[in-house]
């Protein structure tokens, strides 16, 4: 195998998959070390700043372990005031919060797949249906860094009434 064609393999793996197997032939002057598959992975930001990356060597086989970062949400605070108000939001709320605490969202795309009635909107803004449609929960979501920032929670008729790319 190749380098190139190794690399590709690699990329495409570390895209979906935490833990990748190398097996490095040492003896070829031609094989890919650890340390260029890792500065590869790091100039495609596939390993982003702040990831911790172990690597474990038995008998010439490398295990990348990345460690993949949930989202964090930002100002939980927020839906708890609003659910001690409106005490039928609480469980569609705090459901919604740990769905995505545990959620590894990389673009939009991923979040659809997931909340099909989401609405995707300018500015990496989201809005969700909570308690069927009843009421909207807007948030702004920071991929690269994996935040995400509750913006708005409200009625359907206190979201009609505000400017969502503003908020």
């Amino acid at each position: 195998m190749t380098k190139e064609l190794f690399l590709n393999v690699c990329l495409k793996l570390f895209r979906r998959y935490y833990i990748i197997c190398c097996v490095f032939d040492f003896k070829k002057p031609t094989s890919l070390t650890c340390a260029e598959l890792v500065s590869v992975l790091k100039r495609r930001h596939i390993i982003k700043v702040g990831h911790k990356l172990k690597n474990i060597t038995v008998l010439g086989i490398f295990f990348f372990l990345l460690q993949k970062t949930k989202l964090r949400v930002i100002a939980k605070r927020t839906l708890l005031e609003y659910w001690e108000k409106n005490p039928n939001t609480e469980q569609q709320l705090s459901a919604w919060y740990r769905e995505a605490s545990k959620a590894d969202w990389e673009n939009p795309n991923e979040i659809k797949e997931q909340y099909a009635s989401a609405s995707i909107l300018q500015n990496s803004r989201v809005v969700f249906n909570i308690c069927g449609n009843k009421y909207r929960l807007v948030v702004e979501i920071n991929f690269p860094r994996k935040w995400v920032f509750i913006r708005f929670v409200g009625t359907h008729e206190e979201y009609d009434k505000i400017n969502v790319n503003s908020i």
